[in-house]
């Protein structure tokens, strides 16, 4: 078993079916590392996923240890993350506005530009911060962060090529940039 150890809106469930593609009698799960399950996490922590901003640091600490102990008991796993947080701020704040919960909507490529700007700054500064956590996992455990731009906007991703794990026919299904990009401009209707 490996793990995909990640932020929200980095790629993600692509990347892990392309992994699971790839190394089908390892099998590849993903853990959004935001999600920390009750039993890494403190009732100081517990209060914090109930909006209380004092105990922060021990949410995050309760995120590492996570991490850290899914890195020890499964180090050949990986890690994700996002370079460009404040497009992945804006994709997440769209989304959370207008789908909320509802995340089997969350995979539909779409124009957008309307999001809550405060929403968004909350957004990328909780990205920021888990984005801090897997850094300090990745130094621990010397693991290479994997960046969605590197994956997913890049023609020829050396980073899979690098770590031998590169299929060109699962990349070109799973993982090729073609409709995974933003939609910059709302999207002209064709006359038939």
């Amino acid at each position: 078993m490996r793990y995909l150890i990640a932020t929200a809106r980095s790629g993600s469930t692509s990347l892990q079916k392309y992994l699971s593609k790839l190394m089908p009698l390892e099998g590849v799960r993903k853990i959004l590392i935001h999600r920390v399950p009750d039993m890494y996490q403190n009732d100081t922590a517990k209060r914090y996923l109930k909006v209380i901003q004092s105990v922060e640091n021990e949410y995050y600490n309760d995120m590492f240890d996570y991490g850290d102990e899914l890195l020890t008991q499964y180090p050949n796993s990986f890690i994700l993350d996002r370079k460009d947080k404040v497009a992945q701020s804006e994709s997440l704040a769209f989304r959370k506005m207008k789908y909320e919960d509802n995340f089997s909507n969350y995979h539909i490529k779409e124009f957008y530009n309307d999001f809550d700007n405060e929403y968004m700054k909350g957004c990328l500064y909780n990205f920021t911060k888990q984005s801090d956590v897997l850094k300090k996992l990745s130094k621990k455990h010397n693991k290479q962060i994997l960046y969605y731009e590197d994956i997913f906007q890049s023609s020829a991703p050396d980073i899979l090529v690098e770590s031998n794990m590169y299929s060109e026919s699962l990349y070109n299904i799973y993982l090729n940039s073609k409709g995974k990009s933003r939609l910059l401009e709302i999207p002209k209707k064709k006359l038939i």
